[in-house]
């Protein structure tokens, strides 16, 4: 995956439950987009919930680690597709 993204989004220094309402609202209103979602590193808490909350949400087409693709953030990002459903 290129490192092109149409959106981006920064979650670190949110608690798991203010990360995953944000997240929601933007998988809900942006149909079809790349996004990066920046969870930081910190415990790794924040990026578990994060990961686990995309991989099994019903509108995200595919789901990308950061240190799996050459981020320069390595594992404090994760790349979200999400599915282009109508509106």
């Amino acid at each position: 995956m290129e490192n092109v993204y149409d959106k981006t989004i920064d979650l670190h220094g949110q608690t798991v439950a203010e990360a995953l309402q944000q997240l929601d609202y933007l998988l809900n209103r942006n149909p079809g987009q790349v996004v990066l979602v920046i969870h930081g590193h910190g415990s790794g808490r924040l990026r578990s919930a994060i990961r686990k909350y995309l991989c099994e949400h019903e509108l995200v087409q595919a789901v990308r680690f950061g240190e799996d693709v050459g981020n320069h953030a390595g594992s404090g990002v994760t790349i979200v597709e999400i599915a282009d459903y109508p509106l």
